[in-house]
C-alpha cells in the first residue's frame, strides 16, 4: 500500500475486497478449502506432478468469479497493480516468457476494462499448484501464472515506479510505503544433498527477489517513509496448508497486536521502518 497526498494506491489484499479486513480473512479461512479441493482422481492424474497440477484451476476461477462477479479493474475502489507472468508460447521458436503487470491507472495502457475475476485467477495460479490460466479473447496473451514466478512475488518496487513515475500526485517525499510480508522461516537447515539443494534453490528463487525489492525501494526512493512488516515463523507452512489456518491466524493476530498503525500510516513510527541497517528479514521480521 502507498499513501500519498492524493489518497491510497491499493494492492493485495486491498485488491481483493476493498477495505474490509474481516472479509479478507473470511475469504482465506472459509473458501481456501474449496480452492485447494483434491480427489483421488486428481492424485492419480497428477502422479509426481508430471501430468498436471495439484489442484484444478477451475476451482480457483470459480471462487474469483463468485467474489468479483462482472466488476472490472476500473470499477474497483482503489488504483491497483497486479503482477502475473505471461507464458506467451505462440511461436515455439521465439518464446517470450515475461512478467506482465495489470493496472487500472488512467492512460492508454490501462487494463481497467479487464474483469477483476480473471486477473485474480492469473495472479493466483501458482505453478505446480494450478495449471496456467488462459486469457479468453486476447490473442496476444499466452497462458498466465502467478506473478511471483518472476521477480514480483513482492511487488513493492513495481508499485513505487508506477506511482512515482506514471501517476499524478505521488512523490517519494511525503509518501508512506507499507510492504506486508507473508512470514519468514529463518532457521532453515543448510542443504546437504541433491534433494535438499533443489528445495533450497526453489525457496531462494522465490524469497531472494522479494528481499531485493526492499533494497531497491530503500535505495531509489529514500525520501519516502518505507515500512516493511513481516514475522518470523517457527516452521515452514505449505502454500496449500488449509488445515494450518488456525495456527497462521494466531501468528497474524500476535503480529497485529504489536503494530501501531496510526503511527505507521502517518510516517512517525521508527518501528518497522527500513533504513540502511534494517534491510534484511533478520532485522525487520518480528518474533511473536
Amino acid at each position: 500500500m502507498i499513501r500519498g497526498r492524493h489518497g491510497e494506491l491499493g494492492f493485495v489484499p486491498d485488491f481483493l475486497l476493498g477495505d474490509d479486513p474481516q472479509a479478507i480473512r473470511d475469504l482465506y479461512e472459509h473458501r481456501a478449502e474449496h480452492v485447494f479441493a483434491d480427489s483421488i482422481w486428481d492424485d492419480i492424474r497428477d502422479l509426481g506432478k508430471i501430468l498436471g497440477a495439484d489442484y484444478d484451476v477451475e476451482n480457483l476461477r470459480h471462487e474469483t468469479q463468485t467474489l468479483f462477479g462482472n466488476r472490472t479493474l476500473g470499477q474497483l475502489s482503489k488504483r491497483v497493480l497486479v503482477t502475473t507472468f505471461d507464458l506467451d508460447n505462440e511461436d515455439p521458436q521465439a518464446r517470450t516468457w515475461k512478467p506482465k503487470i495489470f493496472h487500472n491507472f488512467e492512460g492508454p495502457d490501462s487494463d481497467g476494462s479487464q474483469l477483476a475475476s480473471k486477473i485474480a485467477t492469473y495472479t493466483c495460479a501458482a505453478p505446480t499448484y494450478f495449471a496456467p490460466w488462459v486469457i479468453p479473447g486476447l490473442a496476444d496473451r499466452g497462458p498466465m501464472v502467478d506473478g511471483g514466478t518472476g521477480v514480483a512475488g513482492n511487488p513493492t518496487y513495481q508499485a513505487c515506479v508506477e506511482a512515482f513515475e506514471y501517476a499524478d500526485g505521488y512523490r517519494p517525499d511525503g509518501t508512506v510505503i507499507v510492504s506486508l510480508g507473508t512470514g519468514h522461516f529463518l532457521r532453515r537447515r543448510p542443504p546437504g544433498w541433491l534433494y535438499d539443494w533443489l528445495g533450497w534453490l526453489l525457496a531462494e528463487l522465490l524469497r531472494s527477489p522479494g528481499e531485493q525489492q526492499t533494497e531497491l525501494v530503500s535505495r531509489h526512493f529514500g525520501e519516502a517513509a518505507f515500512y516493511r512488516i513481516d514475522v518470523r515463523l517457527d516452521r515452514d507452512y505449505p502454500l496449500d496448508g488449509v488445515g494450518q489456518m488456525a495456527a497462521l491466524r494466531q501468528v497474524g493476530e500476535r503480529l497485529a497486536d504489536r503494530i501501531d498503525w496510526p503511527a505507521v500510516l502517518d510516517g512517525s513510527s521508527d518501528a518497522w521502518r527500513v533504513t540502511r541497517a534494517n534491510r534484511r528479514p533478520e532485522a525487520y521480521a518480528a518474533e511473536v
